[in-house]
């Protein structure tokens, strides 16, 4: 059963005056705010965390821990702190998920610790067919394609909020259906020639 879902972001997240949460990064709202909205009209907590770039990762643990999380989201990154985070949660026994969008896998500085993310990622999305391609060319590992939210939010779109929330459900509940990789299967290992 999924419990609690954590975003995280080293964008920008802002309060709006309504109580909700807002980003002046549209990948943070297409990729994050919006199907962590409609995730919590499906009954799944969400927290939202940004501006992690310079985060400390005790207290980051210490928030997880706190919200009972159990998956961590990460996305939309700028520089390498993502990846010591992601780290953190890992050992607290959450899944991790890799969400990467172009801007992620375009920028040169970042590749070796995207590569390192996918690497210690549970479940890897991508946010088009070529960002998913281009994991597959450099890590050899299949990435599930969740395009971003529309904006505009048709509700007959498979683009919408709730279509892609949807979508996340379906991985995340997938997700959860695994063991983690430190889990025990009682399986010997095999032994290496």
């Amino acid at each position: 059963m999924l419990r609690h879902i954590a975003w995280f972001n080293e964008a920008p997240v802002e309060l709006k005056r309504d109580g909700g949460l807002t980003s002046p990064h549209e990948g943070v709202r297409k990729r994050c705010l919006a199907p962590a909205r409609e995730l919590e009209k499906l009954g799944v907590e969400c927290a939202v965390f940004g501006n992690l770039h310079d985060a400390d990762p005790s207290q980051v643990s210490q928030h997880l821990q706190k919200l009972n999380i159990d998956i961590v989201i990460v996305g939309k990154m700028i520089s390498p702190s993502l990846v010591k985070l992601a780290r953190t949660a890992k050992h607290l026994g959450c899944y991790i998920v890799a969400d990467l969008c172009t801007e992620d896998i375009a920028n040169p500085e970042l590749t070796p610790h995207w590569h390192h993310l996918v690497e210690l990622a549970d479940e890897v999305v991508a946010a088009t067919e070529a960002v998913a391609a281009q994991i597959m060319k450099e890590t050899n590992v299949t990435a599930l394609v969740i395009v971003d939210a529309d904006e505009e939010n048709d509700v007959n779109s498979k683009t919408s909020d709730v279509a892609i929330a949807k979508q996340w459900f379906e991985c995340l509940k997938h997700l959860k259906l695994k063991p983690p990789h430190c889990a025990n299967t009682n399986e010997p290992l095999e032994k290496k020639t």
